[in-house]
């Protein structure tokens, strides 16, 4: 069985969206002149994190338990 490289994967922690890091829309803050992420799926910003196995079953579950 194949098993999938993760190491390049983003998540986002509130829809559980996953996509490849370079694939991640990015932005700089004016004000702070850091770099930001915006979740294509739902829309927020800076709310993307490395892809972990733990990390989706938790927001899997959230989303089951609040109903989305």
């Amino acid at each position: 069985m194949n098993e999938i490289d993760d190491t390049e994967l983003a998540q986002c922690c509130s829809c559980g969206f996953v996509d490849y890091w370079d694939e991640i829309p990015k932005g700089r803050c004016p004000w702070s002149e850091d770099y930001l992420t915006e979740c294509p799926e739902c829309g927020e910003v800076d709310n993307m994190a490395d892809y972990t196995v733990e990390r989706a079953e938790r927001i899997a579950k959230l989303k089951e338990k609040n109903g989305f």
